[in-house]
């Protein structure tokens, strides 16, 4: 955790876990290494009611807990937007800093009425100050885990650790102490599955580098067009 490897010649990847701190340590961690550009890659909580798990977003901007808003990088994230389209598509809008995990639906609701946001996370924000302080490129790439009308059970919330890692006993545990989260936990899972399956679409698609940069002009484009 929190080790950079590199997956491409051009390409970093660090798992920073959860929360601010951690993003803030990545960051760094990357932008030390040399990169100029990040993505901030993950999932993320709805907090619109247009949103289903499984829906994949694309935020024009961050914004930070304390109102700040940070734009990302428009013409790298309009051709993801582009090669998306007939896989399913995306939706643009705003993602909005949490401070822990929204666990509930009046936290949601509450967060995307004060801030207008489609989506919630804890790490883009620090992503994107990094990015700012630096004057290098961000690209946010979240899918929808959990809905806006969806519960995080107690067992959920225990059984995560700060790593993002699962302990399946701890899980278990709380779990037999309050058998009636089952359905909700179930539900969080087929969630967390589908907003898997999105994401790994999309790196297929992308590629390695993400699109970073336009695509070199074929011969056809370099050549004057004729009436």
């Amino acid at each position: 955790m929190g080790k950079t490897v590199q997956v491409d010649d051009n390409v970093l990847l660090v798992r920073c876990g959860i929360g601010r701190p951690r993003a803030e340590r990545a960051a760094r961690a990357l932008l030390e290494a040399g990169a100029d550009a990040l993505i901030s890659w993950g999932t993320a909580a709805a907090v619109s009611p247009d949103l289903s798990h499984g829906d994949l977003v694309l935020p024009r901007e961050v914004l930070t807990r304390d109102g700040r808003r940070f734009s990302v990088d428009d013409p790298w994230r309009d051709r993801l937007e582009k090669i998306l389209e007939s896989h399913g598509g995306c939706h643009a809008g705003t993602v909005a800093e949490a401070d822990g995990v929204l666990a509930n639906t009046d936290d949601k609701l509450r967060l995307h009425n004060l801030s207008g946001a489609l989506i919630a996370d804890m790490e883009s924000a620090a992503i994107a100050q990094a990015c700012h302080m630096a004057g290098c490129r961000l690209l946010v790439v979240r899918a929808v885990s959990d809905r806006m009308v969806a519960r995080i059970p107690a067992c959920a919330l225990a059984a995560v650790d700060a790593n993002g890692d699962v302990n399946v006993a701890r899980c278990l545990g709380k779990l037999l102490l309050a058998p009636g989260d089952l359905p909700a936990l179930l539900r969080l899972a087929r969630g967390f599955r589908d907003a898997c399956a999105t994401l790994t679409r999309v790196a297929q698609l992308a590629g390695p580098e993400f699109l970073l940069s336009p695509p070199d002009p074929t011969p056809e484009d370099d050549e004057p067009s004729h009436a």
